[in-house]
């Protein structure tokens, strides 16, 4: 079994447990508040193999406190939705690059882009509104050098998009949870613990990190300027 499918698998047996153009008015910097929705842009039938996905633009923050723009991407189930509205899965995607569009809505990585989808409709089928953020510096907003794995913002990101999500979709529930791998694993575990101070009103239920990147800074001193592939998949299968 390759290392997608157990972590597929591992998604799939946790989620049993968790149960046009749309453009807001411009909002200054200096006046917005932290997850205040830009923009919606209404995806093409098939975008990351669902039916119902939609780029949304708000604003979040630096690990410094200062406000910038941010992208990700919404995705909601068929048919109406329940009383109460969609509960919420907030998906942090693995490593997928360091500069402009290798985010999640524009990576064109052929091995783990296919593998990402899977788990975004996984979770839609399963009943969940999937927010998915591309992280500062991989979107569609010119933010300078991605912060790889700087936490606060890869918290900050994902749980501004929550945010910003709700205020685009009345259908949306106040119940969310989070879940992520590799590098999102370790952004999931973030929003986590901010999650309280940053988004009080809303009803968090619990976090999903799978394989979550950690000790990197003991990994680092053994690269090279040619650092060789290495077959993880091949060597789990």
């Amino acid at each position: 079994m390759g290392l997608f499918g157990w972590r597929t698998r591992a998604l799939s047996a946790a989620v049993a447990t968790a149960g046009a153009l749309l453009v807001s008015p411009g909002i200054p910097a200096q006046a917005a508040a932290p997850g205040t929705l830009i923009a919606t842009t209404a995806q093409p039938n098939g975008f990351r193999g669902l039916s119902n996905g939609t780029s949304i633009d708000y604003w979040t923050t630096r690990s410094n406190g200062e406000m910038v723009k941010a992208s990700g991407a919404l995705f909601l189930p068929d048919g109406p939705a329940p009383a109460g509205g969609w509960p919420i899965m907030a998906y942090d995607h693995g490593t997928s690059g360091l500069g402009p569009g290798c985010g999640g809505q524009t990576s064109t990585d052929k091995v783990s882009r296919p593998r990402e989808d899977e788990i975004l409709q996984h979770f839609v089928s399963k009943g969940f509104a999937v927010a998915a953020p591309d992280y500062l510096g991989l979107g569609r907003f010119d933010t300078g050098p991605h912060p790889y794995l700087e936490l606060r913002t890869e918290a900050t990101t994902t749980i501004d998009l929550v945010k910003a999500a709700r205020e685009a979709r009345s259908e949306l529930s106040r119940t969310w949870a989070l879940t992520g791998l590799s590098q999102g694993g370790h952004s999931a575990l973030g929003a986590a613990h901010l999650q309280a101070s940053s988004a009080a009103d809303l009803d968090f239920r619990g976090t999903i990190a799978v394989d979550p990147a950690s000790d990197v800074e003991k990994v680092v001193p053994l690269l090279g300027p040619d650092v060789p592939e290495i077959p993880v998949e091949s060597a789990l299968a």
